[in-house]
């Protein structure tokens, strides 16, 4: 569960950060 967990919230954090870049 951590490994998903893990790998979830990374790309949860690629997503959010291609996401600000583009509205940026």
């Amino acid at each position: 569960m951590t490994t998903c967990f893990c790998g979830c919230a990374e790309q949860l954090h690629w997503l959010l950060r291609f996401v600000i870049l583009n509205v940026v």
